[in-house]
């Protein structure tokens, strides 16, 4: 009987050690009762500003995981994809950096070791179709300049020029005369059609070689 007791008696000693706690308020510190309470990030503690007292630890950030890349701006993950790279921006490449993760200068082996990893970084960024694609996206880019062809008109016409080398079509055909196609090809989808003569002109392609080119003829 005395057993039960006890234990009966220890479980309204644990009832009344915990009722203020989960009574209190969270907005003030429990110590002091002040309401100056900040959160340190770092730590990943809400510590009170009054007399010190930690109030919470091991909080979560639930914000972006923001992260910088290049200079000052704070981007999450990257460039978006993007239809004008030949990996769309997926791949990954040994940047040019001459400084280790602590800031410090590398020595000159490590320099050499590095320069041999980016040049089989280059090597093996891309497949047979982005090796073959990246000097046609260069072509359209110029000639998307040079014509004033708007975000939209450039991205259709990489996706076609895409597709084609996809299916091969490229075999026996001259990129200019490709490029010159797919750009005709974007323009007449989007509603906005370029004429022969003007890339033509713009790109050296005859006329008739563009039209023969755009229908999938040799």
């Amino acid at each position: 009987m005395s057993q039960f007791a006890n234990t009966n008696t220890r479980d309204v000693t644990f009832r009344q050690e915990r009722e203020p706690a989960e009574g209190r308020d969270p907005a003030r510190c429990p110590n002091c009762g002040s309401f100056a309470l900040y959160v340190d990030p770092v730590r990943g503690e809400r510590v009170c500003d009054n007399c010190g007292f930690v109030v919470d630890e091991a909080l979560v950030d639930q914000g972006p995981d923001w992260t910088t890349f290049e200079g000052d701006d704070r981007i999450r993950a990257g460039p978006p994809p993007s239809v004008m790279a030949p990996d769309k921006g997926l791949g990954s490449m040994v940047g040019n950096g001459l400084r280790d993760a602590k800031g410090n200068p590398i020595d000159a082996r490590s320099v050499a070791a590095l320069n041999r990893l980016r040049r089989v970084s280059r090597w093996t960024r891309y497949d047979r179709t982005e090796r073959a694609l990246a000097p046609g996206l260069a072509q359209l880019s110029s000639l998307s300049s040079r014509l004033g062809l708007a975000p939209a008109f450039r991205e259709r016409a990489a996706i076609l020029l895409r597709k084609a080398i996809e299916a091969g079509l490229s075999r026996g055909r001259s990129m200019d005369a490709i490029v010159a196609a797919v750009v005709y090809l974007a323009a007449k989808q989007l509603g906005a059609p370029r004429g022969l003569h003007e890339l033509a002109e713009a790109t050296g392609v005859t006329v008739h070689r563009i039209s023969l080119t755009a229908k999938g003829g040799p």
